[in-house]
């Protein structure tokens, strides 16, 4: 039945109106301009699974985040990176889209205090030049150190935790570790293969959230406990050992 309500609902390029319900929220930046909001639809669970199957073809074939690179040596290669920015504009011109230019940056990987400036735009806007910058999730610095990075891991994943142990405090144990393993840890492990790190601090940081989690499953939060004895309980490894596991699975 729902296979049929899709097909006629593709062929005719048109759905209920009951779909097409939706709000916006508020994102960050200037409150009294549109681009900062979000549209947000309130519909049915069959839209939203008809959604998910067209977004998840869609995507096959595009990207959101789009990154432009090229070693720059000397200024004729800063020009070379001009014309590819010219082109990719190009590009999107051709696919009915559009690049904002408040949204790119440039960012100047590299150790050297001086290096070649140039003033990239796109529609004739000047590009900021930052320190760091966001890809797919992930905070890059220009020295490709991860400290950055790994500071904001933590916040996000100790407010996630923070949220269930308020909402699922009275679950049993099962339920509250297979939240954790679901809604927490692929915080702490997105991309870290990329960012993991080497020094005891930054590693601490990390298991922390972990050892936290486990407390909140034990329901357990007496001083004189062992943490340690709760995650062996749990059969938990530590994020490190994971994470060392994914790279050697990625090598």
């Amino acid at each position: 039945m729902l296979q049929v309500l899709f097909q006629v609902s593709l062929s005719q390029a048109s759905i209920p109106v009951e779909w097409k319900t939706e709000i916006t929220i508020y994102k960050k930046g200037e409150e009294n301009k549109a681009e900062n909001y979000r549209p947000v639809s309130l519909t049915s669970v069959t839209c939203k699974m008809l959604e998910h199957i067209k977004c998840s073809n869609i995507m096959r074939h595009l990207e959101d985040d789009c990154a432009l690179y090229r070693n720059i040596r000397k200024e004729k290669d800063a020009i070379k990176l001009q014309k590819d920015l010219e082109a990719l504009q190009q590009w999107e011109g051709n696919w009915l889209m559009e690049f904002h230019h408040k949204k790119c940056q440039v960012l100047h990987v590299t150790n050297k205090r001086k290096c070649v400036e140039y003033p990239y735009n796109i529609h004739g806007h000047t590009l900021e030049v930052v320190d760091s910058a966001k890809y797919i999730r992930v905070n890059i610095h220009k020295s490709l150190k991860w400290a950055q990075h790994i500071n904001q891991i933590p916040k996000k994943a100790n407010s996630t935790s923070a949220c269930l142990r308020r909402n699922i405090n009275q679950c049993p144990r099962e339920t509250k570790a297979l939240c954790y393993k679901t809604l927490v840890r692929p915080l702490l492990e997105y991309a870290g293969v990329i960012w993991d790190p080497h020094t005891a601090e930054n590693i601490n940081k990390i298991e922390m959230v972990q050892r936290r989690a486990a407390r909140m499953v034990m329901n357990d939060f007496r001083t004189t406990s062992s943490v340690s004895n709760m995650i062996q309980q749990l059969n938990w490894p530590l994020l490190q050992e994971r994470r060392a596991q994914a790279r050697s699975i990625m090598m």
